[in-house]
Order: C-alpha cells, then structure tokens, then sequence
C-alpha cells in the first residue's frame, strides 16, 4: 500500500459516508411531506391523524387553519446518526381545502370506480372476441 493511497481512502470513504448521509436524509423529508399530507386531508376532513403523525417519527406537530385551509408542520431530528446529535432537523408542511377534502375524495372514489369498470368491460370484451375467434378457427 503506497502512501497516496492511504491519504486518500479516509477521504473517499468520508465522501461516501456523506453522501449515504444526504440519501437518508432526503429519504426522511419525503417521508414526513407524505405525512404532513395526509395529516392535513385528514384533519380537514374532522378525522384524527394523531396515527399518522406518531408513524412518521415526527418530534413536534404544529395544526393551523386560515382561510378555509388546515396547515399541518412536521418537525423531526435527522436520523442520520450523528448529524441529529448536531441538532439538524428536517420539517415538511402540507395543506389541504376544509371545504373541498370531502368532494374531491368522492369525485376520485367515483372516477377511480368509472375507470375500473371501462377497463374491466374492454377486457372482457377482447376476451371473450378472443375466445370467439379462436373457436372459429378450431372449426
């Protein structure tokens, strides 16, 4: 082992050690959008979202409602070990329409039910003009 190679391998690993630390992070802060998210539709809709935000590993939550919005903000230390010990820590926010969150739920509910239903009718349609042609041809 030469000593250049000695000098640079603590270099090159403690560049990979950070950025696997950078991943984890934007990893966490995902997490914690997604559940601010769907803590603010749910608070919107008069639902309890204490659940959600218990999973998500949120250290403090904060719920707000201004003009027909519900805010919620997720605050956690970083999981990365070692960078939440020097006191980093990543927040999300997300709000949802009081006034709309149970319209758009059904709208989707029924598009959702509407779109399963075409396809599940154009698939037996092909299906069974499948069946069909392969018994004309058996014939």
């Amino acid at each position: 082992m030469t000593a250049e190679f000695a000098v640079v391998m603590p270099a090159v690993l403690l560049c990979l050690g950070l950025c696997i630390g950078a991943i984890q992070v934007v990893t966490q802060q995902v997490r914690l959008t997604d559940a601010a998210a769907v803590a603010a539709r749910l608070t919107a809709r008069g639902d309890d979202a204490a659940t959600v935000i218990a999973r998500s590993g949120a250290a403090a939550s904060e719920t707000s409602t201004a003009d027909g919005l519900v805010c919620v903000r997720l605050t956690a230390m970083t999981a990365v070990a070692g960078l939440g010990a020097l006191g980093i820590t990543t927040s999300a926010a997300a709000c949802a329409g009081a006034d709309a969150a149970a319209g758009a739920d059904a709208v989707a509910g029924a598009d959702a039910a509407a779109g399963a239903a075409g396809v599940a009718g154009a698939d037996a349609a092909a299906g069974a003009a499948g069946v069909a042609g392969a018994a004309g041809a058996a014939q």
